[in-house]
């Protein structure tokens, strides 16, 4: 596992994309893990990586691949305007900064969760009760 605090901080764009484009490069190369805090990244760099974790207030409120991003927000009514950078749009939605602004910070974040809790209940293994005839997921719903 590599892990990488900041590393384009300070960087242009440009540079910024090659080490990323590197460091994902070598990780494949060494079948590695790697891990990066990244502020404001480009929308460019940041859908060139594999999955991206948002966490705002210690909890997360995205995880997965950074171009179903777009589509998980539209459906929570967070729209990217046009002309803005998604991966800001998506850091931004998650500041307290303004009135209501608290609001949307737990409904993105109980949002994330309460898809996650469907997600292992829909995961959940079926097998069938020898005596009763009903499943574990028929008991449990």
């Amino acid at each position: 596992m590599l892990f990488l605090d900041e590393p384009t901080s300070g960087l242009d764009a440009y540079a910024a994309m090659l080490l990323v484009t590197n460091v994902s490069r070598i990780t494949k190369d060494r079948q590695l893990a790697s891990l990066m805090t990244v502020h404001q990244p480009s929308w460019a760099m940041f859908s060139q990586l594999d999955r991206v974790i948002l966490m705002a207030k210690g909890g997360v409120y995205y995880e997965g691949p950074p171009r179903e991003a777009v589509t998980w927000f539209k459906g929570l009514g967070y729209d990217v305007p046009e002309g803005v950078n998604p991966a800001d749009h998506f850091i931004s939605i998650a500041e307290e900064s303004s009135e209501g602004s608290k609001e949307r910070v737990k409904h993105l974040l109980d949002s994330w969760v309460e898809a996650n809790q469907r997600s292992s209940r829909d995961l959940m293994p079926v097998y069938q009760d020898q005596d009763s005839g009903t499943s574990a997921k028929d008991a449990k719903a």
